[in-house]
């Protein structure tokens, strides 16, 4: 299986994490994409010098044999 799966993700103002979306989907790969990123932890983004809540776009290309 290869192919890429396109993730949304919502960063808190804290760095974590806080929301998912599946925006370019792989049916077989989207559990494993979206377990691995609620792992990341993430520099806020700031918005006048304060922490603010960002949506992110990540992709992630798999290459399985």
């Amino acid at each position: 299986i290869t192919g890429e799966v396109v993730l949304r993700l919502l960063v808190s103002n804290t760095g974590a994490v806080s929301r998912i979306e599946v925006e370019k989907s792989i049916p077989a790969l989207d559990s494993a994409a979206i377990r691995a990123v609620r792992k990341l932890r993430f520099k806020p983004a700031k918005k006048y010098g304060v922490p603010t809540d960002v949506w992110v776009r990540v992709p992630m290309n798999f290459e399985l044999d």
